[in-house]
């Protein structure tokens, strides 16, 4: 989680009140308004669900982002998924970016 980092994560963690044993999957491509989440690759065409549980995980936000860059969804995100250990979270990266503009301004 190099882009973040874990100290930066964990403090989204607190503001946004999830359990403190939260763990960071990594990055993933998803559809928020369609609630799609990418969970293959196949050949040039991408496989998508409806649960975030399925969601093809990736280590490297530079690859999620090349990923999301040849997606024909339009609405296509790179987020972040979280496990709190009874849930899996996706957040938009974009809401993540504000959440740390606004503990940076705290």
């Amino acid at each position: 989680m190099k882009k973040y980092g874990r100290e930066r994560l964990k403090k989204v963690y607190q503001d946004i009140k999830l359990p403190q044993n939260t763990k960071c999957k990594g990055y993933i491509v998803f559809n928020e308004p369609d609630n799609r989440y990418l969970i293959d690759m196949v050949g040039e065409g991408l496989l998508w669900s409806n649960l975030p549980d399925d969601a093809l995980v990736f280590k490297k936000h530079k690859k999620a982002l090349e990923i999301k860059k040849i997606s024909e969804e339009d609405d296509a995100e790179v987020g972040l998924l979280f496990d709190t250990g009874e849930l899996i979270i996706p957040i938009a990266e974009k809401d993540i970016q504000n959440i740390i503009m606004l503990l940076n301004k705290k």
